[in-house]
């Protein structure tokens, strides 16, 4: 059972992304992994809890990094768009958000991986989503329901 949990947890971090160089449309295919890991020196469970959090932060700021690492449609680093814009706060949040795939107990403390994608909820969450122009009613004509 455990080898079969350590198989799985060593194709997760085989597949963790690098910082991406290049554009992608939309983001939408870009997803972010990060771990994290945070000490807990007596194995209590508020000990643990906050090892928990420390490495939810640690993993955070490593999915930041990634983050302005990207280049945006432009050719511009999204680093210098986002202080331009001032969107730091709102990445931020985003970030805080992620999805913690995995939690692993380490005999000096606890490790996670997070995920991150990209995307539509990106960028509503940014503001930087365009709205869809809406058609106007149709008239109904005779005969039609």
């Amino acid at each position: 059972m455990w080898a079969v949990i350590l198989l799985l947890w060593g194709i997760l971090l085989s597949c963790q992304s690098a910082p991406e160089t290049i554009s992608r449309p939309d983001w939408a295919d870009v997803t972010l992994y990060a771990t994290g890991f945070g000490a807990i020196p007596k194995w209590t469970p508020e000990d643990r809890i906050r090892g928990i959090q420390a490495a939810k932060i640690g993993a955070a700021r490593q999915l930041e990094e990634k983050m302005l690492l990207l280049t945006t449609d432009s050719g511009e680093p999204f680093r210098e768009k986002v202080i331009k814009e001032k969107l730091m706060q709102k990445v931020s949040a985003y970030v805080r958000e992620a999805e913690v795939v995995a939690i692993e107990n380490k005999p000096e403390g606890v490790e996670i991986l997070s995920r991150l994608s990209l995307g539509d909820p990106f960028k509503a969450a940014l503001g930087l989503l365009k709205r869809k122009e809406l058609s106007p009613p149709q008239r109904l004509q005779e005969g039609s329901y």
